[in-house]
């Protein structure tokens, strides 16, 4: 809620573009989630901002959130496609969250691709003694936006592992979309590997 809160006052504000969604899932671990995500990629001064918070539900309890996770990124384009970025990760049942910086690459790619995107980023500074990371990310839409796929790829090399997701999403009205996503989490040793199905309603 905060971050569409901050998305319309940001827009009526300094009048930037504003995209977002919000999004319902049951995870096939027993653990129902929710996500809100922002982006605003025409900020003051050439940056741009992505971000998304993921609220959980414990397998113990399915009636309230208990948990919530989030990344919040910010760049600033310096040469072709290359950006200066710096992003904060907070596990929110922790007492501090992570500061990354590092430089991000997200290719013109509108000769070969309409419709999507692609982009990596390398974090080789982190605070917490976190260690460095490389993160893959890109989003494909298809039919007029009817279809989409988007997903990520992030390799902690401390502790040595993965956490990715890809999404199918379908349109089944206007901003209304079903939703299905492979998830895989390398930091839940017991759970690592689960599917969400859902609904999310894009803004």
């Amino acid at each position: 809620m905060a971050l569409v809160l901050l998305g319309v006052l940001t827009k009526e504000t300094i009048g930037a573009e504003i995209a977002g969604g919000v999004s319902s899932y049951y995870d096939t671990r027993g653990m129902p989630t929710a996500s809100v995500t922002l982006s605003a990629p025409t900020l003051p001064l050439g940056t741009k901002f992505f971000g998304f918070t993921d609220f959980f539900m414990s397998k113990e309890d399915n009636a309230q959130f208990d948990n919530a996770y989030g990344e919040y990124k910010l760049s600033k384009t310096v040469w072709q496609g290359i950006n200066i970025s710096g992003e904060y990760n907070r596990d929110f049942s922790y007492p501090n969250g992570i500061h990354r910086l590092g430089i991000s690459y997200e290719p013109n790619l509108s000769k070969i691709m309409k419709n999507g995107f692609f982009g990596m980023t390398f974090y080789p500074f982190a605070t917490e003694n976190d260690g460095a990371q490389v993160v893959l990310y890109g989003n494909k839409n298809f039919r007029n936006g009817d279809m989409y796929i988007s997903g990520f790829f992030d390799y902690n090399f401390r502790p040595n592992n993965v956490v990715t997701e890809v999404q199918l999403g379908k349109r089944i009205k206007k901003d209304f979309y079903f939703v299905v996503e492979g998830r895989y989490n390398g930091f839940q040793k017991k759970d690592s590997l689960g599917v969400g199905v859902g609904l999310e309603i894009k803004f």
